[in-house]
């Protein structure tokens, strides 16, 4: 059996998703989702509950957690605490091997990965395409919602359907204001900049805005020919399977918006991604980005 510890936002879930059913097609095994760290609601630093918005996809899984494990198995090199719940998640499962994704790991890729066999526990972020790449065409039909587009969801999506040259924006506010991580990334010149090299490159673009902060954008940006998506009746997966149906995408350096630029199945889709992923001097998260996308 595979077993992936699911964290953080939809955009990260579908990274952990997808390299754990990677491997549960090499090995020709079952998966299991850990969601005991997914519905933890107790504080902790740059925490925002997320719960599992997974669930709303086609995913194929069994539901696991903590709680259901046994004990009593050493695992050297982590905190007392998070040793315990490792220990007791790999008896649980029988994990033969525990695999926790490196710090120096975090958004490249560790061919070993792929190569592990037997019961896997997988603990990490997995950032990278070239873990399930192969599987493309398998998680395309596995990330479609379980109960299709409501009819807000809808409205937008024939639009996007009857439009030529359908650029979605993702415009990320929120939690990266200000945040020393994030802040400095997609600012209003990448925007701009964005912008220009559609309306350079093709014909008559629209633009349909996805964003938590439509005040912003109208003042800050004030984008003609463009769409504001993001509304209270359109849930965050809808919004995401919304991008994917465009036919180009600028994206924020956001999982969330990754996600929607690598589910576009146009085959001439043009990707605006930012150059950077985060504010780090070691490891700028650039090697999330793959290579056919542009980096401005």
């Amino acid at each position: 059996m595979i077993t992936a510890k699911i964290q953080g936002g939809i955009g990260n879930q579908m990274f952990q998703y997808a390299l754990s059913r990677h491997l549960t097609v090499i090995n020709d095994s079952s998966l299991s989702l850990d969601l005991t760290f997914a519905y933890n609601k107790s504080l902790r630093q740059d925490f925002s509950y997320r719960g599992f918005p997974l669930s709303s996809f086609n995913v194929q899984h069994n539901l696991t957690s903590i709680s259901k494990l046994a004990k009593n198995i050493s695992v050297p090199g982590v905190f007392p605490k998070m040793s315990k719940l490792i220990n007791e998640t790999k008896e649980s499962v029988g994990v033969q091997d525990y695999i926790r994704e490196s710090v120096a790991d975090r958004f490249g890729y560790n061919e070993t990965i792929l190569a592990k066999r037997g019961n896997l526990y997988l603990d990490g972020y997995w950032q990278n395409e070239k873990y399930f790449k192969k599987i493309r065409e398998l998680l395309i039909q596995e990330f479609t919602l379980v109960d299709g587009f409501d009819d807000s969801a809808n409205e937008i999506a024939d639009k996007i359907k009857q439009t030529r040259e359908s650029v979605s924006i993702h415009i990320r506010r929120g939690d990266y204001v200000g945040h020393p991580r994030y802040k400095g990334i997609c600012t209003k010149q990448y925007y701009k900049n964005a912008i220009s090299f559609f309306r350079k490159n093709i014909s008559k673009p629209m633009f349909f805005i996805f964003t938590d902060d439509v005040d912003y954008v109208k003042k800050e940006l004030n984008i003609e020919g463009s769409v504001f998506v993001s509304r209270s009746e359109i849930s965050l997966q809808e919004d995401l399977k919304l991008m994917s149906i465009c036919n180009h995408n600028i994206i924020a350096n956001s999982t969330f918006g990754w996600w929607g630029a690598w589910l576009n199945e146009n085959e001439d889709k043009l990707v605006v991604t930012p150059s950077r992923w985060v504010n780090d001097s070691s490891n700028d998260g650039s090697s999330i980005i793959p290579d056919n996308w542009t980096i401005i």
